[in-house]
Parts: structure tokens; C-alpha cells; sequence
């Protein structure tokens, strides 16, 4: 329960991630936030809510597409 609300979590079918020649590693960089400064983003922390935030979509997706993703 969280939030008083039923949680559903699912494991993912790759048990691996294979890091790729664009990954980049942010432990230490200020460009990390989840990092021990993250108390003070804490009064963005709200309950779960039913809207979903999608970006970077390509010109010519439809409703269906984006549908059938989630």
C-alpha cells in the first residue's frame, strides 16, 4: 500500500542493462538529482496521481499509438 492506495510493481524481462558508447556517469556530478541534496526538492513529492507526462513524441504519432504504449 502507498498512500493508501494498492501498489502494482513489475520486474523487468532484462535482467541486465548493457551500457551503451552514449552512457554517461553522474555520482558525483551536480547534474544528478537524485543526489544528497535532494531534501530540498522535497516539496515537489506529491501523492501519485492518474496523469501521465510524455515527451519528445514524434510529429506523426496518433492518439492509437500512444494508446497502445501505455
Amino acid at each position: 500500500m502507498l498512500f493508501g492506495k494498492r501498489l502494482e510493481v513489475n520486474f523487468s524481462k532484462h535482467p541486465n542493462i548493457t551500457q551503451g558508447a552514449e552512457t554517461h556517469e553522474y555520482v558525483n556530478s551536480n547534474l544528478n538529482r537524485f543526489n544528497r541534496n535532494a531534501a530540498k526538492n522535497y516539496r515537489y513529492c506529491c501523492s501519485p496521481t492518474k496523469m501521465i507526462h510524455l515527451s519528445t513524441l514524434s510529429q506523426d504519432i496518433t492518439e492509437e499509438d500512444i494508446v497502445s504504449l501505455v
